[in-house]
């Protein structure tokens, strides 16, 4: 607001001040929503890290309570804060499943979500849980690069969009400083109004 007041008080005109209010206004919030991207991101691979460690520590002979304990104390993120609601909900005397139901399954981060309904499945259902957690571990890494390719390739056609929005506003101009008339045809004739 700051920025847009002065280049209105020294152009002296309210459009330039508009156009810099809409665009800084634009700029932060495409830099507040990559920094939003970027967490979730990070909060995903924190997910999928701990399920991973999870297979590793189920394999090495840990128990699963054991296991929960560790990635408690271990993971990063809401991962972390999550599971550790887990182990404080069991210390006070819930059930593990009940437990793990209510933070896990509930949590808006997907492999979260689905390393909780593996949990819960091998509570009700019993199985071998390492090659569960194994096995849903190394689908959420595939997932992880899907997604980071399908982003680099709709990225692509979005960058393609933008340079051709951005081309003629900075053709035209250069057109008409480097073009005698150039300007005076776009402004002034039909043609050139068609043209705009």
């Amino acid at each position: 607001i700051a920025l847009a007041a002065a280049v209105g008080w020294l152009s002296q005109r309210p459009g330039p001040a508009l156009a810099t209010l809409v665009t800084s206004v634009g700029l932060m919030e495409m830099l507040r929503s990559r920094r939003r991207q970027h967490r979730a991101e990070q909060e995903e691979r924190h997910a999928v890290e701990a399920s991973g460690s999870a297979s590793r520590a189920l394999r090495a002979g840990l128990p699963l309570h054991g296991m929960l304990e560790m990635l408690a104390h271990e993971s990063q993120g809401e991962t972390r804060a999550a599971l550790r609601e887990v182990m404080q909900r069991e210390d006070m005397g819930e059930e593990l499943d009940s437990a793990i139901r209510q933070v896990l399954l509930r949590s808006p981060l997907a492999s979260l979500r689905a390393f909780g309904l593996a949990l819960v499945v091998q509570l009700s259902a019993g199985g071998n849980l390492a090659d569960a957690t194994d096995r849903l571990a190394l689908s959420l890494v595939e997932r992880a690069r899907v997604r980071r390719r399908t982003r680099a390739i709709v990225a692509y056609g979005r960058t393609a969009a933008q340079v051709l929005a951005i081309a003629p506003l900075v053709a035209i101009p250069m057109l008409a400083s480097t073009v005698e008339g150039y300007g005076r045809m776009l402004l002034d004739q039909p043609t050139g109004n068609t043209l705009l």
